[in-house]
């Protein structure tokens, strides 16, 4: 009678015990180049939502009196970061301060599945799509910028321009999905 056999993946009877794992080290201080990434990322994402969420239009008139008048949250750097993102994305620039909050947690949940080049080039291109429709379609009396922005200003001009309103918005719209 044959002996059964064994799976290749059994350890042979006759191997040495394995040691037990140390208890792995967690500390709050970021020791690998991910973590590291992943810090400077949230802390970025941090500072730009929270310089947009805190913009107000009279933040940068040199009538008000110096960093005194400034109401931004970050403070006079917060108050030109909320400006030039909102010159020139628009309404659509919390999607900037929103996907560095993303990479941030795949960084420091240490996800396998990290942003490849393809996807950042398609969230690259949605940005641009949703800035053109942004331009297109929100009433710009809401707003004390351009909707869309200097690129959404670009981006609708070009696309209106050949294709009409609701042209530009379904190539727009299919664009950005």
């Amino acid at each position: 009678m044959a002996a059964p056999k064994r799976r290749p993946s059994a350890r042979p009877k006759t191997a040495k015990p394995t040691k037990a794992k140390a208890a792995e080290h967690t500390t709050l201080v970021p020791t690998t180049p991910p973590e590291l990434a992943g810090m400077l990322a949230l802390l970025a994402a941090a500072l730009i939502l929270g310089s947009l969420g805190s913009y107000s239009h009279t933040d940068l008139n040199s009538t008000n009196g110096g960093a005194d008048s400034i109401q931004n949250l970050i403070g006079p750097a917060g108050a030109y970061i909320a400006a030039a993102l909102f010159s020139a994305l628009g309404c659509t620039a919390y999607i900037v301060g929103l996907a560095l909050l993303q990479m941030a947690v795949q960084l420091l949940r240490r996800s396998r599945r990290m942003m490849s080049l393809r996807s950042g080039v398609g969230m690259t291109l949605a940005l641009v799509a949703t800035t053109g429709l942004s331009q297109i379609w929100v009433p710009a009396e809401l707003f004390t910028f351009r909707p869309g922005g200097l690129l959404g200003l670009v981006v609708s001009n070009g696309v209106v321009g050949v294709f009409s309103h609701w042209g530009a918005t379904f190539i727009l719209a299919t664009l950005g999905t």
